[in-house]
């Protein structure tokens, strides 16, 4: 029971360790839209070459259906 208690606690302490700097790291994605992993962009655009994806096309619902 009490393993179970100390479990639970720390696991909602490093909820709240962690999610102050991750909050900021997401707003600073998507406000200057760019992040550390971008080092994986060749890789990227290796797989979606492989695949015949491009990604700047939007899909519509038809097409997102098909992919399914």
């Amino acid at each position: 029971m009490n393993t179970e208690i100390l479990g639970v606690a720390l696991q909602i302490l490093l909820l709240l360790v962690i999610s102050y700097p991750l909050g900021k790291h997401i707003a600073k994605v998507y406000k200057e839209g760019n992040d550390c992993m971008r080092f994986m962009a060749p890789i990227e655009r290796f797989i979606y070459k492989l695949a015949g994806i491009t990604p700047n096309e939007e899909m519509d619902w038809k097409a997102f259906l098909k992919s399914l």
